[in-house]
């Protein structure tokens, strides 16, 4: 195992305290406040949804790594109120600045996409803080949002906040809408939205519902199940994270891009169970294709085509970016499960053992040795503390041991 990986498969597991982050805004339609994992999954989703509004020459894929990272230092520092008075932001921003030496100390590709969005200088993180800007207002006041019924009428502090961080001339336009139908006077400032970043909203608003896919897999600490919003975040940022274990020529931002979308068909579609009969995959496959084409076909046709070939291409497994993205999910929910202090998964599948695991697991991982050899570590350490059963398979006598 390279040295240079010993410190991410730590950081795997510290990033899914995240998930457990709460933010002060709803979800579209008020059923939970949201994290802050899968806001910053949205956040991606939203980068590549309204790429064509960046200024030109700005380097979309850099806008998305800036969104997927930005809110890390939240594990330690928490949430900051909108509204907060300039002593409480100056207090944060300290927090903040503790939380990102601590967290980034041994992983600098991290606290160079942290610093440049905080400092927002460069073209992609204007860019990236609009878009952390509309998020919310989008959420909060946009079609199927509970702005009113959570909060009221917007105050005149947060427009004059939203004023100042969301003067983008496409999106302002979006709020501008929202405000006015809230009963808040924008005299002079109401302009036309096209019809279609109309689409393009209404499209990001269905996708918010895949925050309520529940999947099989729990957080590390066991709390609650992980949803696929959040889960599709940990994934892109793994693939950030070990773009060096990706074979010479692999294009990391299209893996990023195949992850942050790869299981949207789950709104409609729903999570499959990992150890699912043959004839089940095959229903769900039918279901599937079905949901691609209802969910992407919100989008302007050209969109479409677009979103629906990231999906087949991760489905069809022909590109190393698909593959290597797929191992990535072949990996993730093992860490979580059997990972370093984590519990397992006996109550659930009591007979599940490391010998159906590697059936299961070694199609995906194989082909990249160091997550096929972190894989094998976890399970036989999950055998060695009881909370996995090895089936009729011994632990190999190569050595295993990660440099912890």
């Amino acid at each position: 195992m390279p040295e240079r990986v010993a410190p991410v498969w730590d950081f795997i597991l510290t990033a899914d305290k995240l998930k457990r982050v709460t933010r002060q805004n709803f979800l579209s339609g008020g059923s939970r406040l949201e994290n802050s994992a899968e806001h910053s999954w949205f956040l991606a989703l939203m980068g590549l949804v309204l790429a064509e509004y960046a200024p030109t020459g700005t380097s979309l894929p850099r806008v998305v790594e800036l969104l997927l990272v930005h809110d890390l230092v939240e594990i330690d520092a928490g949430d900051e109120y909108i509204e907060a008075s300039a002593e409480a932001r100056r207090r944060q921003q300290e927090r903040e600045e503790q939380a990102a030496a601590r967290l980034f100390h041994d992983l600098p590709v991290l606290r160079a996409a942290w610093d440049e969005f905080e400092a927002g200088e460069t073209p992609e993180a204007q860019f990236a803080r609009h878009l952390d800007a509309l998020a919310p207002a989008l959420l909060t006041w946009g079609d199927g949002g509970c702005g009113a019924q959570q909060w009221g009428r917007p105050s005149d502090g947060y427009v004059a906040l939203k004023r100042r961080v969301l003067n983008h001339p496409q999106f302002w336009p979006l709020f501008v809408g929202w405000m006015e139908r809230e009963g808040v006077s924008m005299a002079g400032e109401r302009r036309e939205v096209s019809t279609r970043l109309a689409r393009q909203i209404q499209f990001l608003t269905a996708c918010d519902a895949l925050r309520l896919v529940e999947r099989t897999t729990f957080l590390h600490d066991h709390s609650r199940a992980e949803n696929s919003a959040e889960h599709s975040w940990h994934l892109a940022l793994m693939a950030l994270l070990l773009a060096d274990e990706a074979p010479p020529g692999t294009v990391i931002s299209r893996v990023v891009a195949l992850l942050v979308t790869h299981d949207l068909v789950e709104i409609y579609a729903g999570d499959t169970h990992f150890d699912t009969t043959d004839a089940n995959l095959a229903a769900q496959a039918v279901n599937e294709a079905q949901a691609a084409q209802q969910l992407f076909g919100l989008l302007p046709a050209d969109q479409t085509a677009f979103f629906l070939s990231l999906w087949h291409e991760f489905e069809a497994q022909e590109t190393t970016e698909a593959r290597f993205a797929r191992a990535l999910d072949a990996l993730q929910p093992m860490l979580l499960t059997w990972g370093w202090g984590g519990v397992g998964c006996t109550e659930t599948y009591p007979d599940l053992t490391v010998e159906r695991l590697l059936k299961l697991k070694e199609p995906r991982l194989r082909e990249f040795p160091a997550l096929w050899m972190l894989a094998q570590q976890v399970m036989w350490e999950a055998v060695e503390a009881a909370t996995l059963l090895p089936g009729n398979v011994s632990k190999p006598v190569n050595n295993l041991i990660l440099n912890n």
